[in-house]
């Protein structure tokens, strides 16, 4: 499986400085040249289209810029117009049919923002900045990049956290803080991790909210574990000082190992905690199904008063645990360590056993080596109980029993 990520933590993302990330990338210049010059033809009121990619070094940093000449009629366009433009566009390009719904994803990202923010239907909705050709040229030469660099299928897409400055930004209905209403909208419907980074201007349009919102599987903080393979460079047209306006964007693979895991401890200090409130505390996080194990240990608080650690194994992402800790205990914080373990394989196999002249159907836990050797077979405690209860005889004689009959165990 593929991962790519978006890194705009600095800078922030337009349309124009992806598709030059893109291109820095690999992605074929002729190609998306070729389906960016057929909007003139299905799109009114825009005569000439010229683009070109150069390389830039920003900062110190090599990459590449999209240079972008238009000349078209001014004035606002109906949603009508760029749905129908685009749609013609990408009836007469050779891309998949998941790249195309990428790209009519992002659009209406974009006219879904302007139509919540306006009180209107997409189908009532005039553009003014983002009704330019550019907004057309973005999405539809990201597709045609996507599609040309095989990034479109079996690929996990993340976004670290956007960058969207700061002050104001002024357009056809005022002036008005950053980030644009637009841009705050497309983002937060897709609960992306955003902050105002240190720049104090526009860093992240509206169209560049909506390709990384129509595009990514998750949002997260960290780059995940991966092996990169390529990193791409795109530049932007506006100069920061300091701060090089660049993007990037990591292609690499992940590789999965069964017997590898990933899992968050959570921790908290007790020392007011009765004995019944901690058993019914252990109960309440097992039975929330998300945590893996729960373990309380006997320890010595603050002014030698004695207490309790709680210790709960997770998944990582696990804010409903956290919460439920914090309830039940009110503690006043817990301690999250991300944590790697190694496991065995586990599988789950019913058996029918016979006891007697009868056979009853038991569950196995059956954990194997990297070899596929068994290692350990048990069987589910709980059904051995109720079995137990059932035939009216000890525990510990239908444990022996099933391993007698038992071959693996």
């Amino acid at each position: 499986m593929r991962t790519c990520v978006i890194d705009c933590q600095t800078s922030g993302i337009s349309g124009d400085k992806f598709l030059a990330t893109l291109v820095d990338l690999g992605a074929d210049v002729n190609r998306i040249k070729s389906a960016i010059n057929l909007i003139p033809s299905h799109l009114s009121g825009c005569e000439k289209i010229r683009v070109d990619f150069v390389d830039k070094v920003c900062s110190g940093f090599k990459s590449t810029q999209l240079k972008v000449q238009i000349k078209e009629k001014k004035g606002h366009r109906s949603s009508g117009i760029l749905l129908s433009s685009l749609e013609k566009c990408l009836r007469d390009v050779a891309i998949s049919s998941r790249s195309q719904q990428f790209a009519r994803e992002a659009l209406n990202q974009l006219l879904e923002s302007e139509a919540c923010l306006h009180g209107n239907t997409v189908s009532d909705v005039h553009l003014h900045e983002a009704g330019s050709a550019d907004t057309i040229i973005d999405i539809l030469g990201v597709a045609v990049a996507l599609d040309d660099l095989g990034l479109m299928n079996n690929c996990n897409w993340h976004a670290l956290p956007i960058a969207l400055g700061g002050g104001s930004v002024t357009f056809s209905h005022g002036t008005v803080s950053v980030p644009a209403p637009a841009t705050l909208e497309i983002l937060k419907k897709k609960k992306v991790l955003i902050h105002g980074g240190t720049i104090k201007t526009e860093l992240t349009t509206p169209t560049g909210a909506a390709l990384v919102s129509a595009l990514i599987d998750k949002s997260v903080e960290f780059i995940p574990k991966m092996a990169v393979e390529k990193v791409g460079y795109g530049a932007g047209t506006k100069t920061f000082g300091s701060v090089p306006n660049i993007m990037r964007v990591l292609v690499g693979e992940t590789h999965s190992n069964p017997f590898q895991d990933d899992v968050i401890v959570i921790e908290t200090n007790v020392d007011d905690i009765s004995g019944e409130v901690l058993g019914h505390l252990v109960n309440r996080l097992m039975l929330h199904g998300q945590a893996l194990d729960v373990n309380i240990f006997a320890t010595v608080t603050k002014k030698n008063r004695p207490g309790h650690v709680i210790q709960v194994i997770a998944r990582p992402n696990q804010e409903e645990i956290i919460r439920l800790l914090m309830n039940e205990t009110k503690s006043l914080g817990v301690r999250v360590l991300p944590c790697h373990r190694h496991v065995w394989h586990r599988e789950i196999e019913q058996r029918l056993i016979q006891i007697d002249d009868k056979k009853h159907e038991i569950t196995f836990k059956i954990a194997k080596n990297q070899e596929g050797e068994i290692v350990s077979i048990k069987p589910e405690f709980d059904e051995v109980v109720k079995l137990a209860s059932n035939l009216n005889r000890p525990v510990k004689e239908i444990l022996d029993l099933l391993r007698a009959t038992s071959n693996d165990l």
